[in-house]
């Protein structure tokens, strides 16, 4: 899922994306 991906790269980041943190 697109969620999952942006789970994990807002993990590596440290960040978390507007469309994930929605």
């Amino acid at each position: 899922k697109e969620e999952d991906i942006l789970s994990l790269l807002g993990d590596s980041t440290g960040q978390k994306f507007p469309i994930y943190m929605d």
